[in-house]
């Protein structure tokens, strides 16, 4: 998102965040804008590509 959709302010505008909740697709985080919005983003997950293991004999 790169700006609020109630009065368009740029998403480096200050926000304030009130919740955020770790889900299977990554991070859910509620804000307010400074006009009173509430918005909802989604931060998802990185993944690391799975490294094969060997053992060492």
């Amino acid at each position: 998102m790169t700006t609020c959709p109630s009065c368009a302010l740029p998403a480096d505008r200050p926000f304030t965040e009130v919740s955020r909740h770790t889900t299977s697709e990554g991070i859910v985080v509620y804000s307010t804008c400074v006009c009173g919005e509430t918005l909802v983003h989604l931060v998802p997950h990185r993944f690391e590509p799975l490294r094969a293991y060997r053992p060492t004999a």
